[in-house]
């Protein structure tokens, strides 16, 4: 979601497939997320997470515990040029997301502060830079016309992230846009009606993606 941004241009697509495979590397690694985003990510090391993931810290692959149910809403901040690449703002809402830590047995709803206060939203900040794209065919899926839930291709090629940061801002720019990450995720909490941290029984489903991943990259 963005107010005034092409989903389907390169610089969102990148955007997209990053906050995307950041947040299912935090789950199973960075090696185990999205086709080429371990390379993508290769220059900045706190991306680069083990087997397992980061939930809990020091996890083997196949023995974490924690579990998501339902969807992670995001939106598109802010997209600026530079002369090298682009640099980007997205903001995270958990609110129609709940969390097991027993492996699926029960849920609660997601919160982003502590008990009591107001849903934060979550910002982040990258920068990446224009790299040569190798479009290799191996990691194509043939032509559909019907969408994924994830990309079957490279959807980082021709990029390199160069510097990812938040939730916290860096200069009174970031601020400001972290406020209008506030701003979004608590009138997504006042719609929803629910209450950060309450048992979710049942779990909520998985929305469908939008706008989703064709079966190839965009020429």
């Amino acid at each position: 979601m963005a107010d005034g941004v092409d989903l389907t241009a390169p610089e969102a697509t990148f955007v997209r497939a990053f906050a995307e495979a950041k947040r299912l590397a935090l789950a199973v690694g960075t090696d185990l997320s999205y086709p080429g985003f371990s390379d993508a990510v290769s220059d900045v090391d706190w991306l680069h997470i083990p087997y397992g993931g980061a939930y809990p810290s020091g996890a083997a692959q196949g023995d974490w515990k924690l579990r998501w149910a339902g969807t992670f809403r995001a939106r598109i901040l802010q997209i600026q040029p530079r002369p090298d690449g682009f640099a980007a703002a997205y903001c995270l809402d958990f609110g129609a997301v709940a969390e097991s830590e027993d492996g699926g047995a029960t849920y609660r709803w997601a919160r982003t502060g502590d008990a009591g206060e107001p849903q934060r939203g979550w910002t982040t900040w990258l920068t990446a830079r224009s790299v040569p794209a190798t479009h290799t065919s191996q990691t194509q899926s043939p032509i559909r016309e019907s969408l994924d839930r994830a990309p079957r291709y490279n959807s980082f090629d021709g990029w390199l992230v160069t510097d990812a940061w938040g939730p916290s801002a860096r200069t009174p720019t970031d601020t400001v846009l972290s406020d209008a990450c506030t701003t979004w995720t608590q009138k997504n909490e006042e719609a929803d009606g629910r209450q950060p941290g309450t048992p979710a029984n049942p779990p909520p489903v998985s929305q469908t993606p939008f706008p989703g991943w064709p079966g190839r990259p965009r020429e």
